[in-house]
């Protein structure tokens, strides 16, 4: 896991609201409604346009002295985490996405691949449907997709490492990078288990 405290991938998001308010968020995001974002060490400020859009919202989120994520937003919703605060940590997400990616992508199927790479880390959630961590097969949602239906695929892992692995979905079949959003929510997921390593210490 990252040592950035306000840099969240899909796991961690489900720890802070309902999927309902992180799809609602991710809308936010991928509509371009978040500006004027500033991160500090332990604080995060940004706007993120609202149904009005000349009176665009404060969300302040702050690291608490337990380690949790405080948020205040002017929207007043009563949920501890809403769809402003969410978006505000998608906006941080592809920022620090983009330091982190300025060592050269060298070319178009890199870059093409990074995003999938983001992508997958943000956008869909994962479930072991069968096997196990290293070799199993996965079920990948999208969160948010280009029709109103939650699409869900089955990704099948032959490799922790090699561009070996299967996913149901159409990007995967036209694409020719060995890799899809999809495959790469598994492999997120896949690194953070403690399993993980043990897996990679038999290779």
């Amino acid at each position: 896991m990252s040592d950035d405290f306000f840099l969240f991938d899909t796991e961690r998001l489900g720890t802070l609201a309902s999927e309902d308010t992180i799809k609602k968020g991710l809308s936010y995001f991928i509509e371009n409604r978040v500006f004027a974002l500033d991160a500090q060490e332990n604080m995060l400020l940004a706007q993120v346009e609202g149904s009005k859009p000349d009176q665009p919202y404060w969300v302040e989120l702050l690291r608490g002295e337990d380690g949790q994520l405080l948020v205040n937003c002017d929207c007043a919703s009563g949920r501890p985490v809403c769809k402003h605060a969410i978006a505000a940590l998608y906006s941080y997400a592809e920022q620090a996405g983009n330091q982190d990616g300025g060592e050269g992508i060298g070319n178009t199927m890199e870059e093409a691949i990074a995003e999938r790479i983001k992508k997958g880390r943000n956008e869909v959630k994962v479930k072991l449907i069968g096997g196990n961590l290293g070799f199993g097969i996965w079920q990948a949602t999208s969160l948010v997709s280009a029709t109103h239906w939650q699409r869900s695929y089955q990704v099948h892992i032959r490799s922790l490492d090699a561009r070996m692995n299967y996913c149901t979905c159409p990007d995967l079949a036209s694409n020719r990078l060995g890799t899809c959003k999809h495959i790469e929510a598994v492999l997120h997921y896949a690194k953070k288990r403690p399993e993980y390593k043990k897996l990679k210490a038999k290779v």
